[in-house]
């Protein structure tokens, strides 16, 4: 079974056997994104973003509605579950947000992410200013005393800690955000906007990590995806009709692959095959495929459609042939 969602303002569900659609749920307004969690055992749940400013729930069991996620402004153009938990949801808006939901709370949102981490300046400013802790007592009454008000007192701290972190002024882009994607450990989240950048985040704190991945470039209209190869080390963004593989922890472009002739606007890879697939507005979906029989460790890939040129990536991904220049991977009988 697989899922699709549409302009038409549908998401289906479909049987891979009959191919028929096996659930219909309808929305009010045009589906940019979907998500479902890979993880979940507990649930069967499919997040929905839509036209409208708030997250929809629906549960593939009743084929209804359950939840719905409110505190975006405008639309929800992306969506990812956490790799590690699946109560864990994060939303990107076009009103440049992007929030961390935890479906179980009825407070769901627990944290605004923030690129400028302005948060942290108020929360280190506030625990400068915070008063210090009283001498030690030296009765067993005043010691109990002194425990349990200190634990009340962190309680109330992580409470305070958690709404702090939650700010409908908050920014995580200059623009609309148009992709998420946790790291496979689920300790980091991947976010690209409108505004032709890409941020890293740490999903414990919400901190911007401040790395800086140049040459993006994301003028799109609608959600977009990015991806990761399989050891969480390249993510992998579309830039035009290219596409730009970059460190994830230092932000250096280290390949640029060609082949599309519009713009790229769908990335997926199989960490099983490390396969990469793209797809783009010239009609055409092209994988990208390692060669097996390349010296290891180096690594490969090549269009499968033709033999022609390759770019070859060493174990850390960074490209073999030195100059980093646009390169065409049709062969030349394409130029015939």
């Amino acid at each position: 079974m697989f899922l699709s969602g549409s302009f038409d303002s549908t998401i289906k569900a479909w049987d891979t056997n009959t191919l028929t659609v096996a659930g219909l749920f309808e929305f009010e307004d045009k589906v940019y994104t979907l998500a479902m969690s890979r993880i979940a055992t507990s649930h069967t749940l499919v997040a929905a973003g839509t036209g409208e400013p708030k997250v929809r729930l629906c549960d593939m069991r009743t084929g209804r509605a359950t939840h719905t996620l409110t505190g975006h402004r405008e639309a929800v153009w992306a969506l990812a579950w956490d790799p590690r938990n699946e109560f864990l949801l994060v939303s990107g808006s076009a009103d440049r947000s992007i929030r961390l939901w935890d479906i179980r709370r009825s407070a769901s949102c627990l944290m605004t992410f923030d690129q400028h981490n302005e948060q942290f300046d108020t929360m280190q400013q506030e625990a400068a200013h915070a008063p210090r802790p009283t001498a030690y007592s030296q009765t067993n009454n005043s010691s109990s005393s002194s425990s349990s008000s200190s634990s009340s007192s962190s309680l109330s701290s992580n409470s305070a800690s958690v709404s702090s972190k939650v700010s409908s002024v908050a920014s995580a882009h200059n623009g609309a955000v148009s992709a998420l994607k946790f790291t496979p450990d689920g300790r980091y989240l991947l976010s690209s906007g409108t505004d032709n950048r890409m941020h890293l985040w740490d999903v414990a704190t919400g901190r911007n990590t401040l790395i800086s991945y140049s040459g993006i470039v994301n003028q799109t209209q609608k959600a977009s995806t990015i991806c990761l190869s399989g050891n969480g080390r390249l993510v992998y963004h579309p830039c035009g009709p290219h596409i730009h593989a970059y460190d994830l922890l230092t932000g250096d472009m280290v390949a640029r692959l060609n082949g599309h002739f519009d713009k790229v606007t769908s990335l997926a890879f199989q960490p099983h095959t490390q396969h990469m697939y793209s797809g783009g507005n010239d009609n055409q979906i092209l994988v990208w495929n390692p060669k097996m029989d390349a010296p290891v460790p180096q690594q490969t890939y090549t269009r499968t459609e033709k033999e022609g040129d390759h770019v070859t990536l060493d174990e850390k991904g960074i490209e073999a042939a030195a100059p980093l220049e646009d390169r065409d991977y049709w062969s030349d009988e394409d130029n015939v």
